[in-house]
């Protein structure tokens, strides 16, 4: 222990409880064995654990001291993770130390979720732009929100679930404290919805306003989600497409044929896999990657999945009114990128939009029929108007093939752009210097060059010691930042900007293996890499027609 009675992790590892398949771990029972200080502050606070079991409970460090924990659940999908539980002691709260939690769980290619949350952490995710307000009390979040039946109530009195399914959702009410599930609002004079019912820590913020849940509220919650549906779209997508997430390499995950990566041999070892359907899945998985039907950040869970496929239990998804995955048919969240279960690419796949569009284009032609009986027209003259409307549509479809056409060719001029600016990145420099002399008359934006290259993975980052001190160091915790120095007999002793100095001024920081989850943008230096040299090989013939 410290003087200020922390316990102190001098490896700045933190320590990980982790349950069977069969038991659930006790939180309190975890706490008063090993961290008496922890439960004596949550015991000062009257801080409530509303899930008090679980599947993972982890430390929370601050450099080298334990502050505070988290707890998960493990949900269907290979890490698949439901925060259920999250406590940091008050003298160490601002410092990030719960963003960074929540951050470290995406960037190693897990998906995450929060189980029946309350407004706290609700508060925490719009400060972390993980959520955004629809209006004054409706939140849109970008990480799934998670509610069993038994903690469901109805509208109209009654849940046609089955009691062990666990509901997700992107849309709460910060006014009323509860997860807003919406079972069935686009049906004329219908409105179904679940939410959440109300927990003990926000019974002194919420329960006088939970008098109000009426009729009348719950028309204005179908009202509002009708009126501002593309809005609500647009917000998801916007918060998804800024998550933090893993940015793993197809060598990385399975290997290059006919070598297995580490992980593949791994799972061999283990006896999971035979070698033979190790070989299998990485051609599969190969395909799937090339074809984008696999994501960079969700080839360490499509892995997993291959590898356990045959071991999981079929279900029956039939009835449920969730998005479900093409792939593997399980229910996916509504914002996601990727399959909680089976990391399948449906980023372009947008249910809401579809359904939506499919019954606004099917009740304006029930409503132009019903217009034109009312008028007198007979079903032969109906018919021709709508075969004549119909026909005015392929029209259009013909005009946006032109369209399309026209911008393939503008997809060359962008691919040729690549290929020039990878064949001057053979050599190290920043785009600017790749790009020097011709760019400008292509008409191509460089940032948007530099942001193709980097999320196509045709280059590799190359820091250097000027962009490890204006932005790579400073993405680094201190004590990684101290590791490094350690491990290259510097002193370690001073704050964040001054080790970050002394690692600059003393140390060829391009030989500093870094995990580098964003990028200082278009000042960084690049040099094409194995990708970026099949993508010239594969498109050359572009610049010699």
């Amino acid at each position: 222990m410290s003087k200020d009675n922390c316990i102190i992790r001098n490896d700045f590892i933190a320590q990980v409880y982790t349950s069977n398949d069969i038991q659930f771990l006790e939180t309190y029972t975890i706490l008063e064995t090993d961290y008496d200080y922890i439960i004596e502050s949550m015991q000062e606070e009257e801080f409530i654990l509303e899930n008090p079991y679980c599947n993972i409970f982890k430390e929370l460090l601050y450099e080298d001291k334990v502050v505070g924990f988290v707890t998960y659940d493990l949900q269907n999908g290979v890490g698949d993770f439901s925060l259920n539980a999250a406590y940091i002691l008050p003298k160490y709260r601002g410092n990030g130390i719960f963003f960074y939690e929540l951050e470290n769980v995406l960037i190693n290619g897990n998906t995450l979720s929060i189980y029946n949350p309350n407004h706290k952490i609700m508060e925490k995710l719009i400060e972390y732009d993980f959520a955004r307000y629809l209006d004054s009390n409706l939140v849109a979040s970008s990480i799934s929100l998670d509610i069993p039946t038994d903690k469901l109530l109805s509208n109209d009195n009654k849940l046609e679930v089955e009691d062990d399914l666990l509901h997700a959702s992107n849309l709460y009410d910060i006014h009323m404290c509860m997860v807003i599930i919406l079972i069935d609002i686009s049906t004329p004079n219908k409105n179904i919805i679940y939410y959440s019912k109300l927990q003990d820590t926000d019974k002194e913020k919420s329960e006088k306003n939970r008098e109000h849940l009426d009729a009348t509220y719950f028309q204005y919650i179908k009202d509002t989600i009708l009126d501002n549906h593309e809005q609500f779209v647009e917000i998801l997508t916007e918060l998804t497409e800024k998550l933090p997430r893993a940015e793993y390499t197809l060598e990385e995950i399975v290997g290059t044929a006919p070598e297995l990566s580490i992980y593949l041999q791994e799972i061999i070892n283990e006896g999971l896999i035979t070698k033979e359907k190790a070989y299998e899945v990485q051609k599969q998985l190969t395909e799937e990657f090339e074809t984008k039907e696999v994501l960079p950040e969700s080839l360490m869970k499509r892995l997993m999945y291959l590898v356990l496929e045959d071991d999981m239990e079929a279900e029956d998804f039939d009835d449920t009114d969730a998005f479900l995955c093409p792939y593997c048919g399980y229910p996916t969240s509504l914002s996601a990128r990727t399959c909680n279960t089976c990391g399948y690419n449906i980023h372009d796949l947008n249910p809401m939009d579809m359904i939506k569009d499919l019954e606004d284009f099917n009740q304006q032609i029930e409503s132009m029929v019903e217009q034109m009986k009312a008028a007198g027209m007979s079903d032969e003259m109906i018919e021709s108007i709508l075969s004549d409307a119909f026909k005015e549509i392929e029209d259009d479809l013909i005009d946006l093939d032109n369209e399309l056409s026209q911008l393939i060719e503008e997809d060359e001029s962008f691919i040729k752009a690549i290929i020039l600016t990878l064949k001057n990145l053979k050599t190290q420099s920043t785009i600017q210097e790749a790009c020097a002399g011709w760019i400008s008359q292509m008409n191509i934006d460089s940032d948007e060059l530099y942001d193709y290259l980097v999320t196509e993975g045709l280059v590799d980052i190359i820091v250097t010691n000027e962009s490890f001190r204006e932005f790579y160091g400073l993405k680094l915790k201190v004590n990684q930042l101290k590791d490094i120095l350690r491990e290259n007999n510097q002193k370690i002793s001073g704050n964040k900007k001054e080790l970050i100095d002394r690692i600059a001024d003393n140390l060829n920081v391009s030989q500093i293996p870094l995990d580098i989850t964003s990028s200082y943008g278009i000042k960084d230096t690049l040099i094409t890499n194995k990708q970026g040299l099949k993508f010239i090989e594969q498109y050359k013939y572009i610049l010699e027609e």
